[in-house]
């Protein structure tokens, strides 16, 4: 499976580098993530922050606009034990996600002037696209009552939403801080629906650090 995602990442990057103009980013994400559902307390799930990884491919289609390749790895985690024992519901998901986003760079600008000389940059940038999330989850009831069975789903479309800034540091180096969240459509993120809030889609969120090496 694992090689499949690698193929469909080279890909698309292989088709959009055809179209560039200006730079490409290739690197690595460290960062967070979290989950929004029915095993969540709050919004932001802060209790139940994990670490994720990925890697990113970015390219500029003009210094404004980029076309951004991600393969994301990370767990989502969740328990109901400290505030609804009688349901007694804990779970963690681990989550692999493939996505393209096009980004808008308002204040984009090209890295090399005419004469070649390099300009250190940053731009702030907004990114949306579509993508799919591949889960594993394990779900666990230790609760009293009666719990009926869920779906199972393997794979889910999200759509990533993103922002983000960019750092232009050297000729070959270039950063990113970013985070953003992914809507599912569905209620089996976490592997509960029927037996929490049927009506409520689950959401994810994910941020971190980028480091690229830029040419």
């Amino acid at each position: 499976m694992m090689k499949n995602y690698l193929i469909l990442l080279l890909t698309i990057a292989t088709i959009t580098s055809l179209k560039s103009q200006s730079d490409h980013d290739l690197g690595v994400n460290l960062g967070l993530i979290t989950y929004q559902g029915d095993l969540s307390q709050s919004a932001i799930n802060a209790g139940q922050l994990n670490f994720s990884t990925g890697v990113q491919y970015r390219n500029f289609l003009s210094p404004k606009i980029a076309l951004k390749t991600g393969l994301n790895f990370g767990k989502i985690s969740g328990s109901d034990l400290d505030y609804n024992i009688s349901r007694g519901i804990t779970m963690e998901n681990k989550l692999v996600e493939v996505a393209l986003q096009a980004e808008w760079h308002p204040l984009g600008q090209k890295s090399f002037e005419e004469s070649g000389r390099f300009v250190r940059n940053f731009s702030p940038f907004v990114g949306l696209g579509l993508g799919m999330v591949f889960t594993n989850e394990t779900v666990n009831y230790s609760g009293d009552g009666t719990f009926k069975t869920e779906e199972d789903t393997g794979s889910l479309i999200v759509v990533p939403i993103d922002l983000g800034i960019r750092f232009a540091i050297s000729p070959n180096v270039s950063a990113t801080l970013h985070g953003g969240t992914r809507a599912t459509f569905s209620d089996l993120l976490d592997g509960v629906s029927e037996n929490g809030n049927a009506d409520a889609d689950d959401w994810y969120l994910l941020g971190g650090l980028g480091i690229l090496y830029t040419w």
